[in-house]
C-alpha cells in the first residue's frame, strides 16, 4: 500500500485507472476499426480509378489512331 493511502482510497485509485485504461483501449479499438474501414474503402476506390484510367488510356489510343487516319487523309488531299 502507498504511504498515506487507506485501502479504500487505493482501491478507488486502482478502479479509476482501470476505467481509464478501458476507455483508452476502447478508443484505440475504434480507431483501428475506423482505419481498417478507410483502408478498405481506399483500396476499392483505387481499383475503380485504376480501371477508369485503363479505359481512358484505351479510348485515347483509339482516338489517336483515328486522328492519325484523318491527318493522313488530309495530307493526301493537299498533295492531290
Amino acid at each position: 500500500m502507498l504511504p498515506g493511502m487507506s485501502s479504500p482510497e487505493l482501491s478507488r485509485c486502482v478502479d479509476a485507472h482501470e476505467e481509464d485504461l478501458r476507455a483508452i483501449s476502447d478508443t484505440v479499438i475504434e480507431i483501428r476499426d475506423g482505419v481498417a474501414h478507410i483502408k478498405t474503402e481506399h483500396r476499392r476506390l483505387l481499383a475503380e480509378h485504376s480501371a477508369a484510367l485503363g479505359e481512358h488510356g484505351t479510348k485515347l489510343d483509339e482516338l489517336g489512331g483515328k486522328l492519325d487516319a484523318v491527318l493522313t487523309l488530309l495530307a493526301r488531299g493537299k498533295d492531290g
